[in-house]
């Protein structure tokens, strides 16, 4: 397979992820015809959705790191913060983290500024409960909806695979995955994004073992999350 720039890379994911909204669409029509619903982001300001761990593969966050670079996000100030809010989610469990309240570096007011490339875990996340119920103390929130969360990490990490590994031209790093909690990967891309070589440079970084990704990965799930 010939080896594709990471930055040439971006309209690949951005087409895959396409394909997941149209799903998560089809699927969101269904339910709130059946159960007279709506699940929706507009006017929520409750420390809910926006305000937990969510883990990520490399590829999404290269169009996450486009649009910061285009928008003139990407400035020390949010480097800084993206490196705060990954050290604290690195250190702490789901639920730990989400009673920070801390909400996620992308939220400015009510608003995600990077919605369009939101990462997996977003894009096929959705509450149909009064808002009220997210935010501490109650965290009464119900009414999930995950959208066949098994069936997209189960692809998300085939994807990974195949685009990391080998369309990248990203080598297996024995037993490290290309995974982590969003602010780093999203600032390790940032980082890269600047080098000569940006696979090189995503190499020599610091990644998850398999070990270590797995042991999150319960955690999110044990503890009634799936993002």
């Amino acid at each position: 397979m010939k080896t594709v720039h990471a930055k040439d890379s971006i309209k690949l994911v951005q087409s895959w992820m396409s394909d997941i909204d149209a799903k998560c669409r089809e699927f969101l029509r269904e339910v709130e015809a059946k159960e007279n619903a709506t699940a929706s982001c507009r006017g929520c300001k409750k420390t809910g959705c926006c305000y937990q761990m969510v883990v990520i593969h490399l590829y999404e966050a290269l169009p996450i790191a486009q649009r910061l670079r285009r928008d003139r996000r990407d400035t020390p100030e949010l480097r800084l913060r993206l490196r705060e809010a990954a050290e604290q989610m690195e250190k702490l469990d789901r639920t730990q983290y989400m009673n920070t309240c801390t909400p996620c570096v992308f939220l400015k007011g009510s608003r995600c500024v990077v919605y369009r490339d939101r990462p997996l875990a977003c894009r096929t996340h959705y509450v149909f409960s009064d808002p009220d119920l997210c935010s501490p103390p109650s965290r009464g929130i119900r009414d999930i909806l995950t959208l066949d969360v098994a069936d997209f990490m189960r692809a998300s990490a085939e994807f990974s695979a195949e685009f990391a590994y080998e369309q990248m031209g990203l080598k297996n790093l024995e037993e490290k995955i290309y995974t982590g909690v969003l602010p780093r990967v999203v600032l390790n891309v940032l980082i890269a994004w600047e080098t000569e070589d940006m696979a090189a440079s995503l190499r020599r970084m610091k990644w998850p073992s398999v070990e270590e990704l797995q042991t999150k990965i319960d955690d999110l799930r044990n503890q009634g999350g799936n993002k």
